[in-house]
């Protein structure tokens, strides 16, 4: 390992140069040296190579610089492909802070979460008495503390913060391991602050084929609203070449807030989640 790194950070530094930490973040010398860590991790696969390539290369970059959010997303995915999962959350985080590469970075960090968080075996009940549990925030919007435990007079609840806008959706996954049993039936407790909330169930199997609940789902505020969904009765999203859902594949469960496509309703708005169960 300790030769790989060296390795990393010769091929770069040599790139590099003798150039000041101001002339080489704006030369192409700093894109080659991009690029040649590129080719450690991905063709010659030496992950921790590249990570000390990219750090190499972070070192010689202004911190508002554009390449820098790339080179953080290069180097994260170095370290998760050289085992450090840690360090690798970190870069990722840090690489989400750029808005060119927050979406691939926020992207990479959800799929991580979905590996750390499966449910090993059903049926599986979360009350949230102590944390989200298996929950994972979606990465396409929003950031990951708009899923929390809620506080107040709903204490023993996950609070879900969406900010609902045109076209736009929202979602929550819940993650199954390969062999986790045979999902019979979804249920939660749930409940809408600001405005009622339109949820779509998704179950996705092994394949990555999509099934979803015919109609949306209401939540209401004020009052808890019960919810009780039978996988068998989802439809695959892909209508022409969808068939029926394996309920021993399942991989994922997904509640997807639709507000926007059903309802006027607009702006920021929470969903509180109890008694979550999959059986």
């Amino acid at each position: 390992m300790a030769r790989g790194r060296l390795r990393g950070a010769l091929v770069v530094g040599a790139l590099l140069g003798l150039l000041g930490a101001g002339a080489s973040a704006a030369s192409p010398e700093a894109w080659s040296a991009l690029q040649a860590a590129r080719v450690l991790q991905a063709v010659e696969r030496d992950p921790v190579a590249a990570a000390a390539a990219y750090e190499v290369l972070l070192d010689q970059l202004a911190e508002d610089h554009p390449m820098r959010g790339e080179a953080l997303y290069w180097l994260g995915r170095a370290r998760f492909e050289a085992g450090d999962a840690a360090r690798a959350r970190a870069a990722l985080q840090r690489a989400a802070a750029f808005p060119r590469t927050r979406p691939a970075a926020r992207a990479f960090l959800g799929w991580m979460s979905l590996e750390e968080r499966q449910v090993k075996a059903l049926p599986y009940v979360e009350g949230f008495a102590l944390g989200t549990g298996a929950l994972v925030r979606g990465w396409g919007r929003g950031a990951d503390d708009d899923l929390r435990l809620s506080e107040g007079g709903l204490v023993g609840a996950a609070a879900w913060r969406v900010a609902v806008a045109d076209g736009e959706e929202d979602f929550l996954a819940l993650p199954l391991a390969p062999g986790a049993g045979r999902l019979t039936e979804l249920s939660l407790r749930a409940r809408a602050e600001g405005f009622d909330a339109l949820l779509a169930v998704v179950v996705v199997d092994a394949t990555g084929q999509r099934f979803v609940s015919p109609e949306p789902l209401r939540v209401r505020t004020i009052e808890w609203t019960e919810l009780r969904v039978d996988p068998a009765a989802l439809l695959p999203e892909d209508l022409v070449g969808g068939g029926r859902l394996d309920p021993t594949a399942v991989r994922r469960v997904e509640l997807v807030d639709v507000t926007a496509y059903h309802s006027r309703a607009r702006g920021e708005h929470w969903l509180f989640i109890d008694e979550l169960s999959l059986r």
